[in-house]
């Protein structure tokens, strides 16, 4: 470049012309003197690198030993993927959206989400967590698929999009927008599944080939399937969380659980889920396996003592769990103790395998029966038609209801991951849909005597 310090840049400025017919790798050079001066009289700056010759040369460096900045050269396509976080959150007229995100970035960088000393790299980066915000979203109905609108091409991605929102948010959203997010990563972040953005969809890692990577060869080749998949909306060949290690997942999940935790007041206290303590953590971390959670909403608030018995009904008449009896289990039939409670179940049969074909074949032999009932039918069918029962999953719900909403949280303590992986799925899906019925009551039929077998369960004591 013909020119040694940067007092000469100072006498001589170098035009804009100039710079721009540099190499990428000599803009960067170029960039990190600069910086390099600064730091000298300024002592600001540390941790001072060039990435010269990588595909996308960086300076990064760390101001003023808090703020990391990273400084691209030429990537044009990469500030317009940085944008677009911030075109989905000018779009949401209330402003809420705006507070959420930031909220969840002073979350995770509190947290060390986004940076652990022990572990400096594979971090969760502050546009991925933001991506998931947007997927959360979508999977809640409040934004839909981003919309190619032109042919604004950029290294060979269309670039022109829109995002519209389908509901509007309000500040009175936040207590339940952070809740149900914490929920949505403890479950949906996993090697099998795939966050498409652009889809507004999660797709599991078969199906997502089959839709993207078979009609796309330029995804087939450099989408690398990880332990988060998130695919950028923009560049739909990259996976915005390849990088990411076992340790931040595993931070993520257990710091969205102890939030949870912390938001099971009525009350809603933001500084509240800063404040997760070190016996917090141990408590935590002494669960080998992780935890899930399920949240399930109500338009009304729900007598507490139904509530149980509702699961518990649905649990061993439905289900076909086999319930192992402690203390806390039979005082968890009629009463409840500091606002949440553990019921402890086995699964001995897989309940949560092979039930639709038979519920269509009995849906076709009992038209008149309501579904609960024909659930009740096939998970007999699946217990009956099982060789030999087994201890196959042993596992706790840790019940905590608040006005208009319930959380449960799923500990597994025995079988093979992919059944308790499977099982967590299943109760998520299952709970959501047939809960709310069970605690109203609904007259299913009489065909089978559920109604009244129902009404027996819940007069039990």
């Amino acid at each position: 470049m013909g020119v040694k310090d940067h007092e000469e840049f100072l006498k001589n400025p170098i035009l804009k012309e100039e710079f721009d017919n540099l190499w990428p790798a000599d803009q960067s050079k170029l960039l990190n003197q600069f910086f390099n001066a600064y730091r000298k009289e300024h002592g600001k700056i540390s941790d001072l690198q060039a990435i010269a010759y990588a595909r996308r040369p960086i300076v990064s460096f760390i101001y003023d030993k808090q703020l990391k900045f990273e400084v691209s050269i030429r990537n044009l396509l990469g500030e317009i993927k940085a944008n677009f976080v911030g075109n989905v959150v000018q779009q949401e007229p209330t402003g809420t959206l705006k507070k959420f995100i930031f909220g969840l970035r002073v979350w995770a960088e509190l947290h060390n989400i986004f940076q652990d000393e022990r572990y400096p790299r594979g971090v969760f980066k502050s546009y991925t967590l933001s991506l998931f915000v947007v997927s959360f979203l979508q999977q809640a109905g409040y934004i839909g698929p981003v919309k190619m609108t032109g042919t604004r091409i950029l290294n060979k991605w269309n670039t022109a999009y829109e995002v519209s929102f389908f509901k509007e948010l309000s500040a009175d959203d936040l207590p339940k927008l952070y809740r149900n997010f914490f929920v949505f990563v403890t479950n949906t972040i996993n090697e099998d599944k795939v966050h498409s953005v652009r889809d507004a969809r999660i797709y599991t890692t078969n199906d997502f080939y089959e839709v993207h990577c078979k009609a796309d060869k330029r995804i087939e080749e450099n989408f690398k399937f990880s332990l988060v998949n998130i695919q950028d909306p923009i560049e739909l060949s990259h996976n915005v969380g390849s990088n990411i290690i076992k340790h931040y997942v595993a931070l993520l999940r257990r710091k969205a659980i102890l939030s949870l935790s912390k938001l099971k007041k009525n009350s809603f206290d933001f500084s509240e889920l800063l404040l997760i303590t070190e016996s917090h953590e141990a408590s935590m971390r002494s669960n080998e396996r992780p935890q899930h959670a399920i949240s399930i909403e109500f338009d009304y608030s729900p007598d507490n003592e139904r509530l149980i018995k509702s699961i518990n009904f649905l649990m061993e008449k439905i289900l076909r769990f086999t319930v192992v009896q402690t203390p806390s289990a039979k005082r968890a039939r009629t009463t409840m103790e500091d606002s949440s409670f553990k019921m402890r179940y086995m699964a001995t049969f897989r309940t949560w395998i092979g039930r639709r074909p038979l519920r269509r074949q009995f849906m076709r032999q009992y038209p008149q029966s309501r579904e609960v009932e024909l659930e009740q039918m096939v998970s007999e069918e699946l217990q009956r038609a099982a060789e030999f029962t087994e201890n196959l999953v042993d596992f706790h719900l840790t019940i905590q209801p608040r006005a208009k909403n319930l959380d449960i949280f799923v500990d597994l303590f025995g079988g093979t991951d992919q059944d308790g992986n499977d099982l967590v799925h299943f109760l998520d899906t299952f709970l959501h849909k047939y809960f709310p019925e069970a605690m109203l009551g609904y007259k299913w039929s009489a065909q089978r005597n559920l109604n009244e077998e129902m009404n027996e369960f819940m007069e039990v004591d």
